[in-house]
């Protein structure tokens, strides 16, 4: 009789468990995706920060070129 009444509360607090870490990972994936658009939108400025600047540097490097003797 003992044995019977452990046995669900381990089955309970098992599903009790695995309930509290689905809502969990539920939230997290709910309150990230604001900030992984954030993220991808700050990674996109980034890299065409860094594309205007070898731009840039090439210019540079060909008016030195031009001018050297």
């Amino acid at each position: 009789m003992t044995q019977s009444i452990y046995t669900k509360w381990i089955i309970g607090m098992v599903s009790l468990l695995l309930i509290v870490a689905c809502v969990c990972f539920l939230w997290y994936r709910h309150t990230t995706v604001k900030y992984e658009k954030d993220l991808t939108k700050t990674v996109e400025v980034g890299t065409q920060k860094e594309n205007q600047k070898v731009k840039t540097d090439n210019k540079g490097d060909q008016v030195e070129k031009a001018f050297s003797p």
